[in-house]
């Protein structure tokens, strides 16, 4: 399956297909036994019957008589919906009285040992409740049973008991809200009767009468009114009369070249004050003692004569016009300063009788408070008291109705619960045994399709080349085929045959020729095996156009991953292009290279680090022309020290010095630190995983290792690759390389091996 791991990738029909078929006897399994289940059931399952009845609620007792109810009363008083009714079905009591009227009518008709034990295995929870097709305030009621006569009864017994309990229900509830209502009217007369006692007594200690225009309190308002109607005056006059001392102050400078002088007060402008403040003081009197009747009083009116011809005289004292140096205001400006002036004597005349009336009152408001220190307390208080008085008793009153409407419906309500359609006659309900069969075939097809899935996907291999993505940036520079039996040539076959006829007493010896397969580039070079491996070469050729490889190393993460199979093929391909190549066996707990090119294992790799011989002599030429091999010689105590030391060095210099291209064959990079230590000392590295076979974290983990010590890793080849497309490349490569005769040829040996 091309990895549900990856994200990237998706899952197409086509992995489906491939899990499906990966796993197929988890699939099968499953598949038998659910459908063996399902068809086993259904093939055995009795007829059923249903009954039903429709029934109708009034929804929170919706009539006039409640109109005016709170919503928390009507709570109380049973506002019910759907689920009110669905709990009422579950609860023990209905449970116990609906079993005992069902066995009281079933008995009375039907009195056998096989009702008797049905009866026994019925209750109420086997009696659904749904809206009746999404139409409000409607409910359905439906049961099924294997017996027709007690599925109907069920429903007969539970309208009856659900109709007498919601009935039940209503009255209690009906009852705590006339309860509930002579409650709050008994607190409210109480209520209403404290309101009234403390208003007399408020009343009776003080003449406030909050509704009589004339009262003390209306006058305390009037002159409040008034005061503060004079203050509004009082302030602007002054911002006035400042005003127009700013303008007569500019017009001076301009004409004279000084600020305008303001003359000393006259004894006659201070007489004239003196006369009107000492008739406002006596119109303050006569307002005290006569009120409001004051405005009409003919001594008032005298007075008020008296203070507007003092107010003439005053003005006209204050006409002349003077500057700073005594010197007469002519020319142009003159007419501009005499409006002005005008205009300022006649604001400062009414300020000074803005400021007389505003004494006046505030010594009226002030004489008054003093008498009565709490009118305007009592006053609230008594406003207060009178709309509380007037709450209660509408309050007292609705309350009144609201019980005489709960009285009504109390005596005379047959509950909210209404039987619009009765018990129906029971109807079989139709056993679909084939389509039970068939969905349930579905059903277990799916789901051994939803495990296999599963599986696939706990599973952490590397499956594609889309999971490499997933896990490193590098590229993937080749995909190799598994190497089947049909992929060796003549030669190989042959070999293969007289092995199986050689009767020798080593068994090892038979064991190291059949490996050779892995020589397939040697053996077979026109196979679709081999082409790949070629094109892999090609890959690491364009890697460093600029800076050629002269040192590779193939590593893997894990072992049985392919590395060696190919390490040596490569080691081949470049061999086959003329060009000099050395492959060194640097597995030193698993050497290989001898056995697959038949040559001697000592001495080798070890022995010249060890100074036991020299390159010279170590290296071994194979039977592949411009191929040379350094096994790995004796055995040695520490490893790592050989491929850390200065001779390990030495000897990979000298070896790039005598080939063109060294390939190292070295352990794998999670078991052993050889690999890493050699990653860094050559030109490039070469990943090798498995399909199917490497884990996603060791390949990330090797990487990290590998980039750890800056190893120059060049690409990733997927090994062992069994792609669907590789049999169409396979057949075209082969038809477009090999003749008939030797597709044929090939063919028939590939049957006989």
């Amino acid at each position: 399956m091309s990895d549900l791991n990856d994200d990237k990738q998706g899952i197409d029909a086509r992995a489906i297909l491939q899990t499906v078929l990966m796993h197929k006897w988890i699939v099968l399994t499953v598949f038998i036994v659910f459908s063996g289940i399902v068809s086993y059931y259904s093939l055995s399952k009795p007829t059923l019957y249903r009954s039903s009845a429709l029934l109708f609620f009034d929804n929170g007792l919706s009539n006039l008589a409640f109109a005016n109810v709170p919503q928390q009363q009507k709570i109380a008083l049973g506002s019910q919906d759907f689920g009110y009714y669905e709990v009422i079905i579950t609860t023990d009591l209905f449970n116990q009285r609906f079993r005992k009227e069902l066995e009281r009518v079933v008995l009375s008709e039907r009195n056998d040992a096989e009702t008797v034990t049905a009866l026994k295995s019925v209750s109420s929870s086997q009696v659904t409740l749904k809206p009746y097709k999404e139409v409000e305030q409607f409910i359905e009621i439906s049961a099924v049973n294997y017996d027709s006569f007690l599925v109907k009864k069920m429903i007969e017994v539970t309208t009856d008991v659900l109709k007498s309990r919601v009935t039940e229900l209503d009255r209690e509830g009906l009852q705590r809200s006339i309860e509930f209502i002579d409650e709050q009217v008994e607190v409210t007369r109480n209520n209403l009767e404290k309101t009234e006692v403390e208003l007399q007594a408020l009343q009776k200690k003080t003449d406030v009468n909050i509704k009589q225009s004339e009262g003390p309190l209306a006058k305390v308002l009037l002159m409040k009114e008034k005061l503060a109607e004079f203050e509004t005056q009082i302030q602007i006059r002054s911002s006035n009369i400042n005003a127009l001392n700013s303008q007569l102050d500019s017009i001076q400078r301009r004409l004279t070249g000084s600020s305008s002088y303001a003359a000393a007060e006259s004894s006659e402008e201070k007489q004239i004050k003196l006369q009107i403040e000492q008739l406002t003081s006596q119109k303050a009197v006569l307002y005290e003692k006569l009120g409001s009747d004051a405005v009409e009083n003919p001594e008032v009116q005298r007075i008020d004569r008296q203070i507007a011809d003092l107010r003439s005289q005053y003005y006209t004292l204050l006409s002349s016009v003077k500057t700073g140096s005594d010197n007469t205001v002519s020319g142009d400006m003159s007419q501009v300063w005499k409006t002005i002036w005008d205009k300022k004597n006649t604001e400062e005349i009414e300020l000074f009788l803005l400021k007389g009336q505003a004494r006046l009152f505030s010594g009226l408001l002030t004489n008054f408070e003093k008498k009565n220190p709490n009118l305007l307390q009592d006053a609230i208080d008594i406003s207060r008291l009178l709309r509380l008085k007037q709450v209660y008793e509408e309050r007292l009153s609705s309350l009144i109705k609201q019980k005489e409407s709960l009285s009504i419906q109390y005596y005379g309500s047959t509950g909210s619960l209404k039987i619009i359609d009765p018990a129906k006659e029971p109807i079989a309900i139709y056993n679909k045994v084939f389509t039970n069969i068939f969905v349930g075939t579905v059903l277990g097809l799916i789901i051994g399709i939803a495990i296999a899935v599963g599986l696939e996907f706990m599973d952490n291999r590397i499956k594609s080349i889309a999971a490499i993505s997933s896990v490193t940036s590098i590229a993937v520079v080749g995909r190799i085929p598994p190497i089947n039996v049909g992929d060796e040539d003549n030669a190989v076959q042959g070999l293969r045959k007289k092995i199986n006829k050689i009767k020798t007493k080593d068994e090892e010896e038979d064991k190291n020729e059949i490996r050779r397969k892995a020589m397939i580039s040697q053996f077979n070079p026109r196979s679709f095996v081999s082409e790949r491996y070629r094109s892999l070469r090609t890959n690491i050729q364009f890697a460093n156009i600029d800076s050629p490889i002269r040192s590779l190393l193939v590593a893997s993460a894990g072992p049985g991953e392919g590395k060696t199979t190919t390490a040596v093929n490569l080691a081949i391909s470049f061999a086959d292009m003329g060009h000099r190549v050395c492959i060194v066996d640097t597995d030193l707990r698993k050497a290989k290279h001898h056995m697959l090119f038949d040559i001697q294992e000592q001495p080798g790799l070890t022995d010249i680090i060890l100074g036991q011989t020299d390159l010279d002599t170590a290296l071994q030429k194979t039977s592949i022309n411009n191929l040379h091999s350094l096994t790995v010689g004796r055995d040695a105590k520490d490893h790592s020290e050989i491929f850390s030391s200065l001779r390990m060095n030495f000897m990979m210099n000298e070896l790039e010095k005598k080939f063109d291209i060294v390939v190292y064959d070295t352990a794998p990079v999670m078991l052993l630190t050889d690999s890493v230590i050699l990653a860094s000392k050559v030109d490039a590295v070469l990943m090798v995983v498995k399909h199917a076979v490497t884990p996603k974290s060791q390949l990330q983990n090797a990487i990290h290792n590998l980039k750890g010590v800056r190893a120059n890793i060049i690409g990733i080849v997927m090994n062992d690759y069994a792609d669907e497309r590789k049999n169409y490349y396979k057949y075209a490569y082969d038809g477009y390389y090999l003749s008939k005769s030797q597709r044929i040829s090939t063919s028939e040996e590939g049957v006989k091996a």
